[in-house]
């Protein structure tokens, strides 16, 4: 049986959902519009700016103005596009420590997870719950924590250091990394049962 008895930071929460966004095809999607958005807004007011400039030359007046603001926000744009999403992610990884920081006792409650004949189960203070292993999504290993992401949000952040041992550890890893595997193989095997039905439908 492998037994692991911790505690949750703040820190450990905010690293873990960052990494969670991050990684999502919405967040993925999103950041690229935005990105785009960003970088299309200011070449095209450069652009507007750029042809203002060159009617300032036709009338006989001087363009510069008009050519530094543009230039001002070409750069912006193109600037924007690069490290807007360093920006959002210090935005988020505040906004987050905020967040948690008022539920600092919730996250802070003594946790104890057991893995025993490929059941997993968790306690929290007096509350015990059985982790079903079809809902898990995903597993995050980091340097300081692994991450289990589950399918009703309810996820578990195991600080790597709270295993008694580095057998236990590599055991707890690769029965989650199966679990992963074997959900994910279940869903292609149903996507594929699906795609199959609605041909047969069809025909």
């Amino acid at each position: 049986m492998v037994e692991v008895k911790y505690k949750n930071t703040v820190e450990q929460w905010v690293e873990f959902n960052i990494y969670k966004v991050n990684n999502s095809i919405e967040n993925e999607k999103s950041v690229k519009i935005r990105r785009t958005l960003a970088l299309g807004i200011g070449l095209l007011i450069g652009v507007l700016y750029c042809i203002l400039a060159l009617q300032d030359y036709i009338k006989g007046n001087s363009p510069i103005f008009s050519i530094i603001l543009g230039i001002i926000f070409a750069g912006l744009g193109i600037f924007g596009y690069y490290h807007l999403p360093a920006y959002w992610d210090r935005r988020a990884k505040k906004l987050l420590k905020e967040s948690f920081e008022k539920n600092e006792r919730e996250l802070g409650r003594n946790i104890t997870v057991t893995l025993e004949n490929e059941k997993l189960m968790i306690y929290k203070n007096k509350s015990k719950k059985e982790i079903l292993l079809d809902s898990v999504v995903n597993v995050i290993i980091s340097a300081e924590f692994l991450g289990i992401i589950l399918s009703n949000d309810r996820d578990i952040i195991i600080p790597l250091q709270a295993f008694t041992s580095q057998e236990d550890r590599v055991k707890f890893e690769k029965f989650i990394k199966k679990c992963c595997e074997n959900n994910k193989r279940e869903k292609e095997l149903m996507k594929e049962n699906i795609i199959k039905e609605k041909e047969v439908v069809e025909n």
